[in-house]
C-alpha cells in the first residue's frame, strides 16, 4: 500500500458560513436578561452594604459616585443583553454542530460527531419558567462541556439530542 497525502487548496475546503444558522427561542432573551439583571442587583446590594460597615470621611460621596457608575455600567450591560441574544445561533449539520456566539469577540465552535461522548440536556430555574431547557455536548479530554446550546425549545432539544446520539454511535470505532 502506498502512501498518499493530497494537498488540499483553501479554496476547495468547505464554507461552514454556507450553513443556515437557527436562532434561539425568542423567550431566552428573558432568561438572559433576568440573570443579568440578578446578578446585577446581587453586585450593587454587596457594594452597599459593604459601605456601610467601612468608616472613613466624605462616605455618603464615594458611595453615590460607585453606586452611580456601577449603575451606569450595569445599564450598558443589560441592554447589551439583546445584542449579545441576536448574536448566538447554532446550526446542526450531517457531519457537525456549530454554534455561534459572542458581542465583542465572535466565536464559533464546530465540533464533529465523532468526537462527542456524550450529551445531556438541562433545565435550570429560570429557563424552566419560560419552557426552555440547555443542550450540552462534551467531548473527549475535559470535565466540562464544550459546547451549551441555550434557549432551546425540550422538544426541538430531544429530537437534536437523539439525532446526535445516533450520529455519535455510527462514527463508534470497533
Amino acid at each position: 500500500m502506498e502512501f498518499e497525502n493530497q494537498q488540499i487548496f483553501s479554496q476547495d475546503l468547505p464554507d461552514f458560513t454556507e450553513s443556515i444558522p437557527e436562532k434561539l427561542e425568542k423567550s431566552y432573551f428573558w432568561v438572559m436578561f433576568i440573570s443579568r439583571l440578578s446578578f446585577a442587583f446581587v453586585a450593587i446590594s454587596a457594594l452597599l452594604i459593604s459601605t456601610y460597615f467601612i468608616d472613613f470621611e466624605n462616605k455618603i460621596i464615594i458611595v453615590y459616585s460607585v453606586t452611580g457608575l456601577l449603575l451606569l455600567i450595569f445599564a450598558f450591560y443589560l441592554i447589551s443583553t439583546k445584542k449579545a441574544f441576536v448574536r448566538k445561533s447554532y446550526s446542526i449539520r450531517q457531519n457537525d454542530i456549530i454554534f455561534r456566539t459572542g458581542l465583542l469577540f465572535s466565536r464559533v465552535t464546530i465540533i464533529p460527531y465523532n468526537r462527542i461522548q456524550h450529551v445531556e440536556l438541562m433545565i435550570g430555574p429560570t429557563e424552566k419558567l419560560f419552557k426552555l431547557c440547555s443542550l450540552k455536548v462534551f467531548t473527549a479530554g475535559g470535565s466540562q462541556s464544550d459546547i451549551i446550546l441555550p434557549g432551546l425549545n425540550p422538544e426541538k432539544a430531544n429530537k437534536i439530542k437523539s439525532f446526535v446520539i445516533s450520529k455519535t454511535s455510527s462514527h463508534e470505532e470497533f
